[in-house]
């Protein structure tokens, strides 16, 4: 018998920020794009770590995972963590007999510690996939440190947002830019649909005109290729960084509401705003300042904008909470769901923008969020 298993966070990359977080050395020196963070500091730094592949970016099979768990006892592992639980509850058995389960209690019996991811699928009840009492399952919470930014208008008014970027201010005196609504800025005479219709979430450079993107602040929307994950915040980036944009302002979608604000470090100054409150509140700003012709084109951009520094940690925010992705109890028992008295998550820990190390090749991004970042054991057992 085979089953699916679903793995979170296959990217190459994230096998050395898992194992930098377990086992990094102490007090590494932060630095990304020449700023210094502080230091960063693995939760066993003399540990050492094998690692046994199992799970492949387009398939996972039982018989390849119970075959990683076997070697890795037989090699004598102390803790054995697995980032993996299966797509659904097994069929013909409840959740705790399953062969993923028996082969994990036997690791537990032989003397390894078994820790588990709880999963990825929260914030929606009956979606923990480690089930076990005798697998410690992982669920993540955030933590109180935010990348506060400030965007300023021209008018004065002052909107809270996340950074993680440098600013556009000088030291003492406020340097205003021109403020440019993306989809105002699309070539006339672009004729690609699928460029057209992305234009407000700035995914496509050649859908731009250059002279009226270049040294301005350019406002990228939150819409549809955002919500069904086609469109990402890398693209943006590209856009901005080959285009020339003074800056980027990613806001939110009245259609799509309010969103969770994932700030990575931006290569160009850049500020997430993911309330439509804030968003109509700079919309409204900027249509007061653009005059358009009887058309609808602009023809004069009149609003201006600026934005702060963002890479200051601030650690006003409340903690410890549960991660809206982590996966919920209450565990259950078989695949119609009956609940078991075996209660899960078991343990929550730090697991959402997490800073750890990151290939040479590419510092793009060395903040993630998962269940794969759960060495709290390591201090715990």
């Amino acid at each position: 018998m085979d089953v699916s298993f679903k793995m979170y966070r296959i990217k190459f990359e994230t096998f050395h920020h898992v194992a930098s977080t377990a086992a990094g050395n102490f007090g590494v020196p932060v630095v990304v794009k020449g700023l210094y963070y502080g230091r960063a500091t693995g939760m066993a730094p003399q540990a050492r770590i094998a690692v046994y592949k199992a799970i492949y970016p387009s398939i996972g099979t039982l018989s390849d995972v119970l075959a990683a768990i076997d070697q890795a006892v037989l090699d004598g592992v102390d803790i054995l963590t697995l980032s993996i639980g299966p797509e659904e509850p097994p069929e013909d058995t409840i959740t705790l007999l399953s062969l993923f389960e028996i082969f994990m209690l036997a690791a537990h019996k032989a003397g390894t510690l078994v820790v588990q991811a709880a999963g990825n699928e929260g914030p929606s009840p009956y979606s923990v996939i480690s089930y076990s009492p005798w697998a410690v399952g992982v669920a993540s919470c955030d933590t109180d440190r935010t990348y506060p930014a400030t965007l300023i208008l021209g008018n004065g008014l002052k909107i809270a947002g996340v950074g993680l970027s440098g600013a556009t201010v000088g030291d003492r005196l406020i340097q205003y830019n021109k403020l440019v609504l993306a989809k105002d800025a699309i070539k006339i005479n672009t004729s690609l649909t699928k460029i057209a219709n992305n234009s407000e979430e700035c995914q496509y450079a050649e859908a731009f005109d250059p002279l009226v993107v270049q040294g301005n602040i350019v406002i990228c929307t939150f819409s549809a290729g955002f919500y069904n994950g086609t469109s990402t915040l890398t693209a943006i980036i590209h856009t901005a960084t080959f285009l020339q944009f003074r800056a980027f302002v990613f806001v939110a979608n009245p259609t799509y509401g309010d969103f969770i604000a994932e700030p990575i470090p931006f290569a160009t100054p850049a500020i997430i705003i993911p309330t439509t409150t804030d968003t109509q509140n700079i919309l409204q700003y900027y249509e007061r300042e653009t005059i358009r012709d009887k058309n609808g084109l602009v023809v004069r951009y009149g609003g201006r904008a600026a934005i702060s520094e963002g890479r200051n940690a601030s650690y006003k925010g409340r903690a410890p909470i549960v991660s809206r992705f982590s996966s919920r109890g209450p565990n259950y028992i078989d695949q119609s769901r009956n609940p078991t008295d075996v209660l899960k998550p078991d343990i929550l820990a730090p697991g959402h923008q997490i800073w750890a190390a990151w290939s040479p090749m590419s510092v793009f991004n060395p903040i993630l969020s998962g269940k794969s970042l759960f060495p709290i054991v390591l201090l715990i057992f």
